[in-house]
């Protein structure tokens, strides 16, 4: 396996990770954000 293909392939899982994560967590937050609003 040459470098630069290895390069590229832990470059994309990191992005994956994070652009999932981030996705993730903002769904986390705006559910949290409308559940104390309906308390409320």
């Amino acid at each position: 396996m040459d470098s630069w293909v290895l390069t590229t392939f832990l470059i994309l899982t990191c992005y994956m990770l994070i652009h999932s994560g981030a996705a993730y967590l903002r769904r986390e937050l705006k559910s949290k954000a409308t559940g104390q609003q309906e308390r409320k």
